[in-house]
């Protein structure tokens, strides 16, 4: 497999290695840095968080291009199982 789902997306399973949490008072952002795998690649994951509530999220890979996402921080509700 190639890390992507039936649907496009990337899937890892299992638990992340070298987890971290950086915070950057001065500039009030939180960054969170991993790494995951599936069964054929790793992937260098590194999170921003902004005070604003703006997130990006940016995915390496050694095989691919690295990709990059940026959205809104909206808090889950109790429930939500749409994840």
């Amino acid at each position: 497999g190639n890390g992507y789902g039936d649907n496009g997306t990337l899937q890892f399973k299992g638990e992340i290695e070298n987890y971290k949490v950086l915070d950057k008072d001065k500039k009030n952002t939180v960054i969170i840095t991993f790494i995951a795998r599936n069964k054929s690649e790793r992937f260098d994951i590194t999170l921003f968080a902004y005070e604003e509530g703006w997130a990006k999220a940016i995915v390496r890979s050694m095989d691919r291009n690295t990709i990059s996402y940026q959205g809104r921080i909206l808090p889950l509700t109790v429930g939500d199982t749409s994840l």
